[in-house]
């Protein structure tokens, strides 16, 4: 799932582009952030406080919450409430972690402080991945991984399939038949609603007939990140969000999280993570800093330059370390 329905995503940006402050940082917020005034760290105060009208009077839709980091220090903190019981009136909203209009499900998760990531899961499936590399549990990223899946009886399977890389699935490139741009998340012709409504996502996934050569071309497609879920565990014998408790979210001082699970209890890498501001915030701080988090190499640097660069056919990133 890429969008919330009803919900902007939380807000938080980490300044890199604003005027350089003379205080160069050397803050590592695993216990809790800091706080500075914007001018203090480089800012202009009066922008972001104009923002925060902007979003307080709904110009930009149900902004849950805006975190501005400048240089490891929090310059602007802003929580915004919406009665997602009443904005949710008139429609559905059976209870189920899946119905984007359940209020005990979404934006946050039964009412707590933690807030649906959607999409942005992927990318921090992605960067447990990255952790898994340097680590040496995974095989070469251009590694063929329908092996993988030997448990499965695969319909449609044919050569091309067969070509799927780990590569491929982290870059969308799967080649699989899949629509989840032109029809809404609540159209059953989306493929992405069709999974998350199967009894067995990943046998959804796989069974998708092929449209194109893996690694060709770019479609979005929720489900090749969902088959991440089961190759996690394949490679290294922990669910993905026993990994990420173990080697991204205890070194980040990341204590509260849920993780939805799939009918067939994996944990769903597609859209499924929920955490609160401060702790989304130190992800991406970790990713601003290169992958080192208070003197420690929690990412490999070369995994964050991969993972931030156009990645197409035409314009993929060599790179042998990946092998």
């Amino acid at each position: 799932m890429r969008i919330q329905f009803y919900a902007l995503l939380i807000a938080t940006i980490l300044c890199v582009s604003c005027q350089r402050s003379s205080k160069p940082s050397e803050v590592w917020p695993t216990k809790a952030w800091l706080y500075s005034s914007a001018e203090e760290q480089g800012m202009d105060g009066t922008l972001l406080a104009s923002l925060d009208r902007k979003i307080s009077n709904g110009d930009y839709g149900y902004v849950d919450h805006m975190l501005v980091i400048r240089n490891g220090y929090i310059v602007y903190d802003q929580s915004y409430l919406h009665d997602y019981e009443q904005i949710s009136t008139g429609y559905d909203t059976t209870s189920s972690m899946y119905n984007y209009y359940d209020p005990e499900w979404h934006p946050f998760y039964n009412r707590t402080k933690l807030h649906s990531l959607q999409s942005v899961t992927k990318s921090v499936t992605s960067a447990l991945f990255g952790i898994a590399f340097r680590r040496h549990e995974l095989p070469g990223i251009k590694s063929e991984v329908i092996p993988y899946f030997s448990d499965f009886e695969i319909r449609n399977m044919d050569d091309l399939k067969r070509q799927i890389s780990l590569e491929d699935l982290l870059t969308m490139r799967a080649g699989f038949d899949w629509e989840e741009n032109i029809y809404a998340y609540t159209d059953p012709r989306n493929n992405c609603a069709q999974m998350e409504k199967s009894s067995d996502w990943v046998q959804y996934v796989l069974d998708r007939p092929m449209a194109e050569k893996p690694g060709k071309v770019f479609v979005y497609n929720s489900g090749a990140s969902q088959l991440l879920s089961h190759l996690m565990k394949k490679f290294t014998g922990l669910h993905v969000d026993e990994y990420a408790k173990k080697y991204l979210f205890s070194p980040l001082g990341i204590r509260e999280f849920y993780w939805k699970r799939t009918p067939t209890e994996l944990p769903d890498t597609e859209g499924g993570l929920y955490l609160k501001p401060h702790d989304l915030a130190k992800i991406g701080y970790l990713y601003l800093r290169k992958g080192i988090w208070n003197g420690q190499q929690i990412l490999p640097k070369e995994w964050i330059e991969l993972s931030l660069k156009p990645y197409t056919k035409d314009t993929a990133p060599e790179s042998d370390a990946w092998n």
